[in-house]
């Protein structure tokens, strides 16, 4: 063979491998010792007077330390709290449970030691699952401070991602039939996040609130904005709606009233340019009122478990390389390479013909 069909035919197999890099998923392997040392804390879950809080904790709790994870609970947000911490479940800041701070008067100094430790590459990989809860408002306490606070921690940290002040309810797919508590039932189809949703169909939200985003400082709906790196996981069903009993003046990329498939679990990756992992959500994982976690709630059968865990896997899970590329520049760039791959085999063919 010709030295010059050599080459052509190296260069196509260099190409096709290269494009097979480039668009295979940036994940390694799941290991079954995924939790073995790494520690698991939780801040600011609700006492056990409320409802089924401690069964929800517990049992995720035994899951984590039966993969070899350590686990602890934390009841302030500092550089020594979180030291040596590798995955936060962060649910919607109310007080401390030691009451160090009023209800409502979450502090940025709180927010920033979040994003200190969440910004650390030198004590290994990090995991972040955010929550909010609906907006609705306490006596003598400031409207949405829930969703306030939980978005000012968003923010802090270089997020994209924020939390609608407002409530989210489903007339027709819920618990209990009680509307504030829909079932989440549309999952995404997105590769990079099709491990978290496998098998999963329903998920309860109990009085949840919903994500938006920040493009260039301009709030934006997830439902209808695509942001790079910024993956939604869960959505409700067509009948979702934003129904507000004490609507605020002012909302941000939606209005009281509106109704559609709504983004309530979102993951981001690439905050502050490292390879760490968010997910957040509109209402608690774990830890709630009424967590996530169910299997089973008001005779409904559920998928709650499965969706957790399953999250908990991907986000502790160590990218091998940088965070992705968004999925405008690899469709652009395997567009780039077929062309590339057209155009060297059709000089093969021409040479042949010599």
């Amino acid at each position: 063979m010709p030295k010059n069909k050599k080459a052509i035919l190296l260069l196509s197999v260099l190409v096709l491998t290269l494009t097979l890099g480039f668009l295979a998923p940036n994940r390694s392997a799941r290991a079954q010792d995924l939790f073995a040392g790494k520690i698991f804390a939780f801040y600011n879950v609700n006492g056990a007077d409320q409802a089924n809080s401690p069964e929800t904790v517990s049992e995720f709790t035994a899951w984590w330390r039966s993969e070899g994870g350590g686990a602890e609970n934390i009841t302030d947000l500092t550089a020594e709290t979180l030291e040596g911490v590798n995955f936060l479940v962060l649910n919607c800041p109310d007080a401390d449970q030691d009451e160090t701070h009023p209800i409502s008067e979450f502090t940025t100094a709180q927010a920033e030691a979040v994003r200190d430790w969440f910004l650390n590459t030198t004590t290994g990989h990090h995991f972040l699952w955010s929550s909010s809860d609906s907006s609705f408002t306490y006596a003598g306490y400031a409207d949405a401070y829930r969703s306030n606070n939980a978005s000012m921690i968003l923010e802090v940290l270089g997020s994209q991602l924020r939390y609608e002040p407002t409530s989210v309810e489903d007339p027709d797919y819920n618990t209990g039939d009680r509307p504030y508590r829909p079932i989440l039932n549309t999952t995404s189809t997105d590769p990079m996040v099709a491990s978290i949703v496998a098998n999963v169909t329903d998920v309860l939200a109990h009085s949840p609130t919903l994500l938006y985003g920040m493009q260039d400082s301009t709030p934006v709906a997830l439902e209808d904005t695509t942001l790079p790196n910024v993956y939604p996981i869960l959505m409700t069903g067509a009948a979702g709606i934003i129904n507000d009993p004490t609507p605020l003046d002012v909302m941000y990329a939606h209005t009281n009233g509106e109704e559609g498939n709504f983004v309530m679990v979102a993951a981001e990756l690439g905050i502050g340019g490292t390879t760490h992992r968010l997910i957040a959500s509109g209402a608690a994982p774990i830890g709630g009122y009424n967590a996530m976690w169910f299997d089973e709630s008001k005779g409904t059968e559920l998928t709650g478990s499965l969706f957790i865990k399953q999250a908990v896997m991907w986000g502790m899970e160590e990218p091998a390389g940088p965070p992705p590329l968004p999925m405008d520049l690899i469709l652009i760039g395997g567009v780039a390479v077929v062309v590339i791959v057209v155009v060297i085999g059709l000089a093969y063919f021409l040479l042949r013909r010599r």
